[in-house]
């Protein structure tokens, strides 16, 4: 007796196409198919890297599982201005929703950092600096925060820049703050060090918070009158006890949501 093959083979003009199963988890999470006109939108948020064309967001804290297996916080700017937008290229200014210090020159540079504006400061025997409020809706008792931000150049003879007149804070009525350390850019902590070039951190806890929130400080005059030129970029204040990937926020409301960079969703 003879057996008869139940299968058949497809002639040559039929197309059998074989997919694997990533090829076909990525064919649907895209907006387009893999062979069409090359403007395929890629929707796969598992690779940590987004299309360029998309951005995303977020309104509050996240947390994420680290390469340790421990829960860490995300990257979060709370700084509702931290690309340092607006303000005047002379005299004493200040970016939008900052405020500028008593005497001196402080203005931009025009020049852009990371998508940041640099700042320039110019003293003798004066106090230029900035501030800026950070809601008390931004803010949490108890918790480990740590501002930073980048000196990118400095004058030698700049007088009384110590990490703690350049990088430091007020308490308005009601706030309170503890655990204070300053961290230079080579890592070594003290307030006193003199100021050098590179991310300067201050890692505070907040022990209450009053309703005018929290107000960080940040130039060569925050305690003392000083005398030099130096030039900085991209602050950032966030949950944490060591400054993490920029995140750069504007203006643009709502206010309490910050912006990731494409290049990076691993931590959200």
């Amino acid at each position: 007796m003879t057996n008869s093959p139940t299968n058949s083979v497809p002639n040559t003009t039929t197309r059998v196409n074989y997919f694997t199963g990533l090829a076909r988890r990525r064919r649907k999470l895209s907006l387009l198919p893999a062979n069409g006109d090359g403007s395929t939108l890629s929707l796969d948020f598992t690779t940590g890297v987004l299309d360029p064309r998309l951005t995303f967001t977020r309104s509050t804290n996240a947390t994420f599982i680290n390469s340790q297996g421990l829960v860490e916080f995300a990257a979060a700017n709370i700084l509702r201005n931290s690309v340092m937008a607006g303000g005047s290229t002379s005299g004493l200014s200040a970016p939008t929703s900052w405020s500028a210090g008593p005497s001196g020159e402080s203005y931009r540079t025009q020049i852009v950092i990371d998508g940041c504006e640099q700042w320039k400061q110019v003293a003798s025997s004066a106090r230029p600096y900035m501030t800026i409020t950070i809601p008390n809706t931004e803010l949490a008792v108890g918790v480990q925060y740590v501002a930073s931000v980048y000196v990118d150049s400095l004058t030698t003879g700049t007088l009384f820049a110590t990490l703690d007149n350049f990088l430091s804070y007020n308490e308005p009525s009601g706030t309170t703050v503890s655990s204070v350390t300053w961290v230079a850019p080579n890592g070594s902590t003290g307030a006193s060090q003199p100021l050098a070039t590179g991310r300067i951190q201050l890692r505070f806890v907040l022990s209450a918070i009053g309703a005018s929130g929290f107000q960080l400080r940040i130039g060569i005059g925050v305690q003392n009158t000083a005398t030099g030129t130096v030039e900085f970029s991209r602050p950032q204040c966030e949950r944490g006890t060591v400054a993490k990937l920029l995140v750069r926020r504007t203006t643009t409301p709502p206010a309490s949501t910050t912006t990731r960079p494409r290049s990076s969703l691993a931590d959200c």
